[in-house]
């Protein structure tokens, strides 16, 4: 069964690590030409304007995944505190 500290966990390494793998594969993009022609020029800044913008989503998205991850480890961290308080204070088995 998998566990919500291992969702969160996960969730933090693919937040984290998606915007890296965008960049790295998005990083030829950005090489200029050498004395390009005008076409060249044209085509080599849409390539760029739709790399920033991948990279941009890319970023966007591991922070949500990162942030989701986290709140996941929070929620499960507290819940694991409130627990082992009612285990502790003998609360567990009362109506």
């Amino acid at each position: 069964m998998i566990s919500v500290r291992s969702i969160g966990v996960f969730a933090i390494c693919v937040g984290l690590l998606l915007p890296v793998a965008s960049c790295v594969a998005t990083g030829g993009t950005y090489l200029p030409y050498q004395d390009p022609t005008p076409e060249m020029l044209r085509a080599h800044a849409e390539a760029v304007a739709r790399a920033d913008l991948m990279n941009l989503r890319a970023m966007a998205a591991g922070a949500l995944l990162t942030l989701t991850g986290a709140g996941l480890l929070a929620c499960r961290a507290v819940q694991r505190r409130r627990i082992h308080r009612r285990a502790t204070r003998g609360e567990i088995g009362q109506v």
